[in-house]
């Protein structure tokens, strides 16, 4: 009878732990559907595909499943615009007999997960260490490494753009025909292909950049990327430069360097608050 009791009672703790999951869920699930109405009309507002209420559904569905599937990430700006893109290269129907939205839905999981983990989740690990890198990319590059203290002199941190590039897979940086082609090294090579579009995208930029004398003329050159990447062929080229130069090993060696110093910071930070949350009753 003890054991029966006991299994009882270990049941019933399951079932309310189950409940509580699927409440908390429920409620990441309500909160992110209300950012994501928000930013369906921001998506891509020029495309035809979205301009319509059906489409802006589809992608809505998309959204909706990844925060249900994986509410411990939840809904960062950004996704909109990954899964409005995979959308759109997509037919109705793939290999396979997945649906476009379903199709959509597992590829951005994919992205999320094993090529671009730690970038989506609140602390923004992931993309914080990784514009870190490609800043010291920079400054050792035999051809760039006059970028940062000149960009530096202005007032301009590369990240406030690079974060964007990297977190975006370059979809609204640069030309669609040339955004494919990058997301073909993408998919084929990871991360390291943000990387070398990054280095090659500074490559073309380069004398514009150094010969800007004002912050808002260095960002916009930085944020006027079409017409300088209209040439997918040659930018591709660049970017085959760019990846025969950085080993798999090398990058990875860079990237775990400044994980550590972001954990670090970020935990000083929580801490820091932590610290003004206990102190403000005593103030009241």
């Amino acid at each position: 009878r003890s054991l029966a009791r006991a299994s009882a009672a270990l049941a019933a703790q399951g079932r309310a732990s189950a409940r509580q999951r699927r409440a908390r869920r429920a409620s990441v699930c309500e909160e992110a559907a209300r950012q994501i109405d928000l930013d369906l009309p921001r998506t891509f507002p020029d495309h035809a595909e979205f301009a319509t209420a059906d489409g802006r559904s589809m992608l809505r569905r998309v959204l909706c499943a990844h925060c249900a599937r994986s509410p411990q990430v939840g809904y960062t700006q950004s996704l909109n615009f990954l899964a409005a893109f995979l959308l759109l290269q997509l037919p109705a129907r793939v290999e396979g007999g997945l649906g476009r939205e379903e199709a959509a839905f597992w590829l951005l999981e994919c992205v999320i997960e094993r090529l671009l983990p730690s970038y989506f989740t609140a602390q923004l690990t992931g993309v914080l260490a990784d514009t870190r890198t490609l800043d010291a990319l920079v400054a050792s590059h035999p051809q760039l490494h006059a970028l940062p203290p000149h960009l530096e002199s202005l007032g301009l941190d590369l990240s406030l753009v690079s974060t964007q590039w990297l977190m975006l897979g370059f979809v609204t940086a640069l030309p669609s025909e040339t955004a494919l082609r990058v997301w073909d090294l993408f998919l084929s090579l990871g991360v390291r292909a943000l990387f070398a579009a990054a280095l090659a995208t500074l490559r073309l930029l380069r004398a514009t950049l150094l010969a800007a004398t004002s912050f808002e003329a260095a960002y916009k050159a930085l944020k006027a990327l079409h017409e300088p990447a209209l040439d997918c062929d040659a930018f591709v080229r660049l970017m085959t430069e760019e990846l025969a130069a950085l080993s798999p090993e090398r990058l990875c060696e860079l990237r775990s360097a400044h994980v550590p110093a972001v954990l670090r910071e970020q935990a000083e930070r929580e801490r820091a608050r932590s610290a003004s949350r206990a102190a403000a009753p005593a103030r009241r």
